[in-house]
C-alpha cells in the first residue's frame, strides 16, 4: 500500500512542474510593410474623380451596362427598364431602336456588358458627357464560344430636378 501511495505522489499530476516555455521573438516587419503598397493615383485620375457630380459616375456606369446588355429572349427588357431614368428624347430614341431592331430574327443572340471605366469628358451644372469603356461578351445560337469585344459609349446626362437622366447614348 505504501508503494502505491508513493507511486501516486511521485507520478501525480499535482506534483509536476510546468513545462519550460521557450520564447522566440520573431522580428516581423510592421504591418504596413507586409501589404503591397499601391502607387498613388495619377493627378488626372484625382481631378477626374473630384469633378464628377455626386452619384453621376455610378449612375452612368450602371446605365451603360444595362443599355449594352441584351438577350433576344428578353424582348428588350433592358431598354424598357432604362426608359424610367431617361429623358423624353432618349425614351423616343429607345422606342425607335426597338422598332427598327432585327434582334433574334436569325436565332438566339445576347450580350453581357461590363463597364470597365469612365471618363468625365464635359461637366456643367446641369449637363455632363461621360465616356464609358465597356467589355461586351456576345453569345449566339450558331457559335459554341462567346466573342468578347471592347467598345466605348458616350452618355449625355442632364439634371432634371434633383435627378440625373440620360438624354443621349452614342457608340464610339
Amino acid at each position: 500500500m505504501l508503494t502505491l501511495v508513493s507511486l501516486f505522489v511521485f507520478f501525480s499530476p499535482f506534483n509536476r512542474q510546468p513545462a519550460e516555455v521557450v520564447k522566440t521573438e520573431e522580428k516581423l516587419p510592421p504591418l504596413a510593410n507586409q501589404i503591397k503598397q499601391l502607387p498613388p493615383p495619377s493627378p488626372q485620375r484625382v481631378a477626374n474623380e473630384q469633378n464628377y457630380p455626386l452619384g453621376l459616375e455610378q449612375f452612368a456606369l450602371a446605365y451603360a451596362e444595362r443599355f449594352a446588355s441584351y438577350s433576344s429572349d428578353a424582348n428588350f427588357k433592358n431598354l424598357k427598364d432604362l426608359k424610367l431614368i431617361s429623358t423624353p428624347k432618349m425614351q423616343s430614341f429607345i422606342d425607335d431602336l426597338i422598332a427598327a431592331s432585327t434582334l433574334g430574327s436569325l436565332g438566339y443572340e445576347a450580350a453581357a456588358a461590363k463597364a470597365l471605366n469612365s471618363q468625365l469628358v464635359y461637366s456643367k451644372d446641369d449637363k455632363a458627357l461621360i465616356e464609358i469603356s465597356l467589355q461586351l461578351t456576345k453569345f449566339s445560337g450558331d457559335r459554341s464560344q462567346p466573342v468578347t469585344e471592347y467598345n466605348r459609349l458616350h452618355l449625355t446626362s442632364i439634371k432634371v430636378g434633383e435627378q440625373w437622366q440620360i438624354d443621349e447614348a452614342e457608340w464610339q
